[in-house]
């Protein structure tokens, strides 16, 4: 049965019945001033899509009770994996990571980075709420999965059974040609690049050249551009 407006919210508890975190409960009686028997979905984050009835709403409290639940397999791990980037942008590749299914994300501290990777170590909370945020407004039914370096070398320590990948604007191969599997790890520098050491390294390590663009990229286009290539290109 497919009900018209739902809305989604996160929660790691898809049981039968459940009484709803103060976050969901402000959004809901707050915001979006749902109504009892009103029609919500529940994401797990873990695979499991809970469709569920508001049955009871209190002064501060909303208890909603399991209509149906749908499980989906999830198609790729791919891992986007980022130097730290200035100001907002760390969070808005973060955010559209999500919308783009990322099954992991990686932010490392890398040689040309303008932003210091200590400072993102102080927004972890945010970061989270961050992804739970998108979680919601996409549907995606996985949480990615957001690791913080410091520097690219551990992050390839920390790594060893994905295949690497990395930008190259010289590269003669693309997705369509590079035998991409349905597991990948994919390596985009910061606003500066990748530094000669760091490309160094990760040829030490096979990482296979990709070109993505005829035309030069910044930093957080170029995150989104590898993730949504990748993904298109084994659907």
């Amino acid at each position: 049965m497919k009900v018209k407006n739902q809305y989604a919210f996160y929660s790691p508890d898809l049981s039968q019945t459940l009484v709803l975190d103060d976050k969901t409960v402000f959004q809901i009686l707050k915001v979006l001033r749902l109504k009892e028997n009103q029609m919500i979905q529940l994401l797990d984050g873990k695979g499991k899509k809970g469709t569920y009835k508001i049955e009871n709403i209190g002064k501060d409290f909303v208890s909603v009770v399991q209509f149906s639940i749908e499980e989906q397999k999830e198609l790729s791990d791919f891992v986007l994996a980022f130097g730290v980037l200035k100001k907002d942008l760390t969070e808005w590749v973060i955010q559209k990571s999500v919308e783009l299914g990322a099954s992991k994300i990686f932010i490392f501290q890398a040689e040309n980075s303008i932003a210091q990777i200590k400072d993102m170590d102080k927004k972890k909370d945010r970061f989270q709420m961050i992804l739970k945020e998108a979680l919601e407004q996409s549907g995606n039914f996985y949480l990615p999965e957001l690791k913080i370096y410091p520097s690219l070398k551990t992050l390839i320590e920390d790594s060893k059974s994905y295949p690497l990948y990395m930008t190259d604007p010289d590269s003669p191969d693309t997705f369509k040609t590079c035998g991409l599997k349905n597991k990948a790890l994919f390596i985009v520098g910061p606003e500066g690049g990748l530094s000669p050491k760091e490309i160094k390294l990760l040829e030490e390590n096979n990482a296979f050249k990709i070109r993505i663009s005829q035309t030069v990229l910044r930093a957080e286009t170029a995150c989104l551009s590898v993730l949504s290539q990748a993904v298109l290109s084994i659907l």
